[in-house]
Parts: C-alpha cells; structure tokens; sequence
C-alpha cells in the first residue's frame, strides 16, 4: 500500500504547493531455490522535489533467525545477502526528497523452498490495493508445478495483519479487515512424496486504504481486555506459546507470542494465566532469593508504523509484593525478533517499581544509548507505598511521537501522578532526547510484564497483574 507523505511547499498569495512525494509498492523479488542473494529495485518515487534517497530495511523474517540482511543500497538498488531456502522476507522502502519529505512502500523478497518448482499468485498482481471500507477479499493462487507428486495440501496462513483467513485448494479468502492494514499472506503447498513431502509457498499482499479521519483524533489499534471471558487461558507453561486475544477494536483474534521464563527457583512455584475478571497475573512464591519472574508479551499490529506516527502505549493493572526488596516491571519495547529482558537497550518506555523498607521507588526507563536510564526515584517526585500492596490500580502510558527528540511516559494511581519527558544523553527533564525515527518498520509491540524478589526470601506470594492493553495510532499530514 502506497503511502504519502505531504510536505507543505508554497507560500502566501495562493502559490501553488507541490505534488506530494509517492512512492509504490515493487514486483515481488523471488529467487530459485539455492540463492542466497538478490537486488530488489524500488519502483521510482513521484512528486516531491528531485534528487531522492532510498533506504529499506527488513521488518519481517518468516525463518525468524534475522540472518538475512541488506549488504548495500546503490540508488534504488536493494542488495540481499545470506539468504535461505523458502525465506520470506518482508522489507519497508523509505525514500526521501530534496527538502526532507519521506514516502513509505511495502516490499516482499522470496527465495522457492525446493527445487521442484515455485507456486506463483494468479489472475492478478500479488499486491492487491483495496480502497476503504473494503472488509473482504479473494485471492486466486496458481497450483505449485514442478514435480510435485499428487495429492497436493495447500494451507493459508497469514504472515501479519489482522483478518480471518481461509482457504479451499488455491483459493483463499480474507475477512474481517480494516482500513489501513497491510495483509501478507501465504499458501503453502505439501505433496506426497514419501518419506519427505516437499513444500512450495507462494505469497501475496493485501492492503486496504486508510479513511479520512481526523489526523488530530487517536486511532485505538489494539484494546485487549485481560479481564474479558473470551480471553481466558493457561495456566501458561515455561517457554513460548501462542496466545489468542480477542481485540476489541476491530472485533478480530490476534495470536500474540508470550515467553513465561524465571532465573532462579523453580517454575512449579509460578503461576502465569489470564482469568475471566481479574486479568493477566504472575504469582510467585518467594522460596529463594534472587527469583526473576519475565513474561514479554508479542502483539502483532494491524499496520507498519512509519517515521510520520505518533504512537501511544496504554498498560492498567496493579502489583502486590510484600518482601522487601523487590520490584515489578512494565516495559514497552519494539519488535527486534527476539524476547526482550528487562535491561535491553530497545526500550521505549516503562517502569520499575522497586520496594526497599519503607520506601518505595518508582523508575522510569527510557532508550539512552546502551541501556535504559532512571529519570525519577522515591524523592524525585515521591511514590507512594500504597502502589506496591495491591490496592491502587495504576495506569501506564507511554507516548512516542514522530519527527521529534522528546517523548513522555506517565503514571496515574491513588492519590499520586507521575509524569517525565524521556530520552537521551540526559537524565535532567530540560535535555532529554529520543533518538528520531523510533518506530518505522515495527509491526509488533512486545509488552515486558515480570517482577522479582531481589535478594529477599519468603514473605509469602506475590503477583503482578496487567487488566488492560491499548495500543493507539495516530498519521499527521
């Protein structure tokens, strides 16, 4: 799906302003079984003010190893390199203009999974550009060929977006989608070969245009409502798992990826689930000390963002851990491929709510260089014990704007609220920065739920619980 980005050129007396830089979406690039490089052209920008700049950069990789990359760029020339047998490789185009003005298109780059033949999309582009309001579509695949022996299995599934996918044979159907979303799609085809099957796919993207609301109003993207019946589940076990969430803002199922793991003790001791009317809670008992409880959540989003969003990020929940020292952890981070820690350097936002005596101290993280930095603490501004025993519900909110150095995070609880800019090379409010273009190309969002014990031992259970998720979005001409 095109997307524009309109910089505003003219000047009074009615000067006429530019066209507005555009950029579309190019052919698939599919390699023969074997290649482990290949050159995708971008398609050549229009409007805008001339010279232009191409970037690119991979947003998704269906082998999940992230060893496939860009060696170079010459132009509109996007060279691959470590490439593998049936890779999909999902790649955001970025071109910008004399004057700064950027335009974003999607890309697909696949190598054939075996040697007997590729399946190839049929009866139109792969790339099917749906205008708004378009909830439904059909996409009509070719068979695999080569020497594929019957019978032949084809399975849809889709490789990101939000929709229902099904399929009967070559013929797959999508429902349920929404407007600015980007589907990709892909068919897999089995043969009976025996003792080893062998596998074909062929892929193809689906994207329906933006409406026209107000780019001023915030456009909720994700509302999971832990509390919700439909999203019951688990109790979860130690590793990762697929995790089905009802989204209320679109009415579909999202399969999130949630990684349950601990440092010391024993998993036995720990109890991770959603339950109707209470949410998602990790409760451990403190046996031993030094106990880390971790459990990144994997949400999948129904867009790409670009450099040109403003995103906010909304957790509600509340803690209760009554040994001393310990802590409770809620953390945005974006999508690098693999779980986030606690520590990691791709931190958006979030808090560290740490309990040493009498005293309560509330850290907030935020992306400066290496590692995430503490901005506020106990005495600057104070935090109320009260947070740390269950009773006062607190409300998260992580605000990332584009195009800018600053962002902000806020707490909301009982009779307190705390709120800093966030940012790098400083801790001090007046000199906080963001590095620029935080979030182009993320389609995911992982939220870092955990606590620990700290050096403490016993002190009965404790828990930390998340009730609500939002996840928001907002396009600024």
């Amino acid at each position: 799906m095109p997307v524009s980005y309109v910089f505003p050129r003219g000047s009074g007396g009615g000067a006429p302003a530019l066209p507005p830089l555009t950029l579309t979406s190019p052919p698939t690039l599919s390699r023969p079984f074997g290649s482990t490089s290949g050159t995708l052209v971008s398609n050549d920008a229009t409007g805008g003010t001339a010279p232009y700049t191409y970037e690119a950069a991979i947003t998704y990789d269906s082998t999940g190893s992230g060893t496939a990359y860009i060696s170079s760029i010459n132009g509109k020339n996007i060279n691959f390199a470590l490439l593998t047998n049936g890779i999909f490789l999902q790649v955001l185009i970025t071109v910008t203009d004399s004057l700064g003005a950027t335009a974003y298109a999607n890309a697909v780059v696949t190598v054939e999974s075996v040697a007997a033949g590729p399946m190839t999309p049929g009866a139109f582009p792969a790339s099917q550009n749906l205008d708004t309001g378009t909830t439904a579509a059909s996409i009509a695949f070719n068979p695999v060929g080569g020497s594929f022996t019957a019978p032949v299995t084809y399975v849809a599934s889709l490789i990101s977006g939000e929709a229902n996918i099904s399929n009967v044979g070559t013929a797959v159907s999508l429902t349920g989608m929404v407007d600015d979303t980007v589907q990709f799609v892909r068919l897999r085809a089995t043969d009976s070969t025996t003792p080893t099957p062998l596998e074909a796919d062929a892929y193809a993207v689906v994207s329906v245009s933006a409406n026209s609301d107000n780019p001023l109003t915030w456009k909720r993207l994700v509302d999971i409502d832990l509390e919700d019946a439909a999203n019951a589940q688990g109790p979860f076990v130690s590793g990762s798992q697929s995790v089905p969430l009802l989204n209320a803002a679109t009415g579909n199922t999202i399969t999130a990826t949630l990684v349950n793991s601990m440092n010391s003790g024993s998993f036995a001791n720990i109890t991770s689930e959603i339950t109707a009317g209470d949410g998602w809670r990790m409760t451990w008992a403190a046996i031993a000390t030094s106990t880390n409880v971790k459990a990144p959540l994997k949400i999948p989003l129904p867009i790409i963002f670009g450099n040109d969003d403003d995103i906010r990020v909304t957790i509600v929940g509340t803690t209760s851990q009554p040994v001393s020292p310990n802590s409770s952890y809620w953390q945005v981070n974006k999508d690098t491929g693999v779980p986030p820690n606690d520590d990691d350097a791709d931190c958006w936002g979030g808090n560290r709510i740490l309990k040493n005596g009498a005293n309560t101290a509330l850290y907030l993280k935020y992306q400066a260089g290496g590692s995430p930095a503490i901005i506020t603490n106990s005495s600057t501004p104070p935090c109320p014990l009260n947070w740390l025993d269950g009773s006062t519900e607190i409300t998260m909110t992580c605000y990332l704007p584009r195009y800018t150095y600053r962002a902000r995070i806020s707490h909301i609880g009982t009779g307190s609220s705390l709120a800093s800019d966030l940012g790098a090379p400083s801790t001090a409010a007046s000199n906080n920065a963001l590095r620029g273009g935080w979030c182009a190309g993320n389609n995911a969002v992982w939220i870092f739920h955990g606590g620990s014990n700290g050096g403490a031992n016993g002190g009965g259970n404790q828990w930390t619980k998340i009730s609500r998720i939002i996840i928001e979005r907002r396009t600024l001409p």
